[in-house]
């Protein structure tokens, strides 16, 4: 994402200090690969991976987010997987075959998000231009991983 990604990214040192997070890192990013989020305009998911956050995904408070996030002031909202991921797999017009034949993409990586990180939360966060970001604990090293996007809404 652009200059005002979550929190710090894996580098290659962090990643070399954990192969499996490296592993989990490839797995959320083949899951997500070629994959984009449908609003005003498509955005794909990127990897996200808040680096010496160990807050159990779970105690997540909205100010910790902004705070991680860099999104003072930003307006924050929670909603679910299935919710953010909605208008990809239930709400899919009947006559898109694309859109259609993408669906089984969508379900994979819903689960693999779930199979990968276990509990989930995701958080929106702004107004027009809405980050979304889905997070859970790293199963290895604790910390807080998982995707980011972005939603077009005026």
């Amino acid at each position: 994402m652009d200059g005002k990604a979550l929190g710090q990214r894996a580098t290659d040192d962090t990643r070399d200090e954990a192969m499996s997070s490296d592993t989990l890192r490839d797995v959320l990013e083949a899951a997500a690969n070629g994959l984009v989020y449908s609003s005003e305009v498509d955005r794909p998911f990127a990897f996200v991976r808040i680096a010496g956050a160990n807050v159990p995904v779970a105690k997540l408070t909205a100010d910790a987010v902004v705070a991680m996030t860099d999104s003072l002031g930003a307006d924050v909202t929670e909603t679910s997987l299935e919710d953010l991921l909605a208008r990809h797999i239930e709400q899919v017009d009947a006559h898109d075959r694309v859109s259609q034949g993408l669906i089984p993409r969508y379900q994979s990586l819903r689960d693999t998000l779930r199979r990968l990180l276990g509990d989930v939360r995701v958080f929106r966060l702004g107004q027009n231009e809405v980050r979304c970001v889905v997070l859970g604990n790293d199963p290895d090293t604790g910390e807080l991983v998982g995707l980011e996007t972005v939603s077009i809404e005026s």
